[in-house]
């Protein structure tokens, strides 16, 4: 989901990873671009991690409509975290969906290397 003009389409790209305006709402854009390149805190990339294997194991259980709920508490962390990471629950799963891409295209490389 895609919002001109606010603060979402800035975090939908960082929680994407993508590139952006690199401008938010506020013209705050050094701040935004720091944001996507600084890494994250060690307790942060662990809650993402936690959030989404969380995602893939209730979206595969309980499909696509699955409360984003469901995520939060299967990775026991608060909604809130869920949501400041991903948006909406179509930026969650375009990650996990880009993830396991990249994942089956090193798998497919290896394979014809081999």
């Amino acid at each position: 989901m895609h919002i001109q003009n606010t603060h979402w389409s800035t975090a939908s790209a960082v929680a994407t990873g993508g590139g952006g305006l690199g401008t938010t709402a506020g013209g705050r854009g050094d701040e935004s671009r720091a944001a996507r390149t600084a890494p994250l805190r060690v307790d942060a990339q662990r809650n993402l991690e936690h959030v989404l294997r969380a995602a893939r194991e209730v979206f595969g259980e309980l499909g696509y409509g699955a409360p984003m709920e469901d995520v939060a508490r299967r990775a026991r962390v608060g909604v809130g975290t869920v949501y400041r990471r991903f948006p909406s629950k179509d930026v969650l799963v375009r990650r996990i969906a880009e993830e396991e891409t990249s994942r089956l295209t090193d798998q497919a490389r290896t394979a014809l290397g081999q």
